[in-house]
């Protein structure tokens, strides 16, 4: 079921990125595009038509690569690098499909070489998406969970929100397969929210990716009824997206099918036989050459389902066997055998039964040992999970404690700036009353001074007028000897009353 959800998810990564190459390609007959290519040789045009041989040949990876190889070639010697980074992501998704995991990865670092620039940045972080899928195949769980939350990081530090949404989804589908149902809804409720962000909302594949994944999760959860209402949203927007790109319906087969089995698989444990045979005949239209063979072998186990609740045993039996023909997994191998041997039970035909059974039970000691062994390894996972959870608290709490310590350091240093700015304002509030009972006292004083110079100037200035007046009084040729000697009384006196007051300024002076 993990490689179905791989190789569904990938096989749409192709399909959209060949309409984000560009809007104006029309996906021709594979052949035709062969003839073209043989004919044409400017280079710009030559692209071009690899550009859709590429598109076309999706479903078979070697092909595939064969002509993105040369497209890479073309688009380096003319410095074209939207078509050389193209031709690497779609050699990336090949790899994947093949799980080839040593190309794939050196594709994606090349790939990370493009990603310097903004533009392709979100090509790369698909391509860390797809390899950490590829560690969930394979149940590297603890390191697929590593590198999902570095994903996470990456993408936050960038603002990139395809980022985000590609580390969310392999978040989900983590603690999906580690058992962790709740943590795995968290996780996909914030993808789908994302989703329906203006920048991510007329995104298909974005949407996509987040609706499969809440089907697959109900899917494994059994709840029919919110698999069925996802599986409707995601009918819904590919047909939406197919009546806008219609070139693309042939590339989007094993996604139509995918639809339609699952369809199947709801309604024949509803027990509604007459909507699971609807299904049954549309899902037929897209099977074909290119159609996984994992997709091959759901198809006929359900069809077998189908026959079984009608009790039409014999072609329950014919499309269990083509089921059985089509897996490779011994576990989903041995599930099936058990299907079959109780069927051949019901049936009557018991010996074949029988033998059945005993087929299945000389596995069962190497798939119980097999199992043990993922169950440990699972559990060991769990544990190094919680291990590096609660590593990461306490990194928190550390880092909390730390911040919580400055802080208080610096309201302490603010508190002592505080304390001693107020000091000071005290210091200089003291300082200016003091100031003001100066200025106050100064200018009491300054009255003082000059009511004591008004004072004195009044009581010098009368004697010494009087001096001076009877001075001049003197000077006169008719003076009498009694007037002469009067003025002269007069004059001595007033000199007197002057002498006075100029002992009185002394006096004061030497205070």
């Amino acid at each position: 079921m993990k490689k179905n959800l791989l190789s569904i998810l990938v096989l749409l990564y192709i399909c959209s990125f060949c309409q984000a190459a560009t809007n104006e390609i029309t996906i021709e007959p594979k052949d035709s595009l062969l003839m073209l290519l043989n004919r044409v040789q400017q280079d710009t045009a030559r692209i071009r038509l690899l550009k859709q041989l590429a598109a076309a040949t999706q479903n078979s990876p070697e092909e595939n690569i064969e002509y993105s190889q040369e497209l890479f070639t073309l688009s380096k010697k003319i410095k074209n690098q939207e078509m050389q980074c193209w031709a690497i992501y779609n050699q990336m998704i090949s790899y994947s499909n093949m799980n080839d995991t040593t190309r794939f990865k050196e594709c994606l670092q090349a790939l990370k070489h493009y990603s310097e620039t903004e533009e392709y940045k979100d090509l790369y972080f698909q391509g860390i998406y797809m390899q950490i899928e590829l560690d969930i195949v394979y149940e590297e769980f603890e390191k697929a969970r590593s590198q999902a939350f570095a994903l996470l990081d990456e993408a936050k530090n960038e603002k990139n929100l395809i980022g985000e949404l590609c580390a969310y989804q392999n978040l989900s589908h983590i603690y999906q397969c580690i058992g962790k149902t709740q943590k795995a809804l968290e996780f996909l409720n914030k993808a789908y929210k994302l989703n329906q962000l203006p920048e991510l909302k007329d995104k298909y594949p974005n949407l996509y990716d987040t609706l499969n994944m809440f089907i697959f999760l109900y899917d494994s959860m059994g709840d029919n009824e919110k698999c069925l209402f996802y599986l409707k949203k995601l009918e819904i927007a590919t047909k939406e997206h197919l009546k806008k790109n219609p070139y693309k319906k042939r590339g989007y087969a094993n996604i139509l099918l995918y639809i339609e089995i699952t369809y199947m698989a709801c309604y024949i444990r509803q027990n509604d036989i007459e909507n699971a045979e609807k299904h049954i005949i549309e899902a037929r239209k897209y099977l074909n050459k290119q159609t996984y063979e994992s997709y091959h072998s759901d198809y006929h186990f359900w069809c077998h389902q189908y026959y079984k609740q009608k009790k039409e045993y014999e072609k329950a039996l014919q499309e269990l066997n083509l089921s059985i023909s089509y897996t490779s997994g011994n576990d989903q191998k041995t599930k099936y055998l058990n299907n079959k041997a109780d069927l051949l039970a019901e049936m009557g035909r018991m010996q074949e039964a029988i033998l059945t059974y005993k087929t299945i039970l000389n596995d069962m000691d190497s798939i119980h040992r097999t199992t043990i062994e993922k169950q440990s390894q699972q559990i060991l996972d769990n544990y190094q999970i919680e291990k590096r959870k609660l590593a990461h608290i306490k990194t928190q709490n550390n880092i909390k404690r730390i911040l919580l310590s400055v802080i208080i350091i610096a309201c302490l240093f603010v508190i002592i700036a505080l304390s001693r700015m107020l000091l000071v304002y005290h210091k200089l509030r003291k300082a200016n009353k003091e100031l003001d009972k100066a200025i106050e006292s100064t200018q009491k004083a300054n009255d003082e001074k000059n009511q004591y110079i008004a004072s004195l100037h009044q009581c010098m200035r009368t004697p010494l007028s009087t001096v001076i007046g009877f001075s001049h009084a003197l000077q006169e040729k008719e003076l009498t000897e009694k007037n002469f000697q009067t003025y002269i009384n007069i004059i001595q006196n007033n000199l007197e009353k002057l002498n006075m007051h100029v002992k009185d300024i002394t006096k004061e002076t030497k205070k």
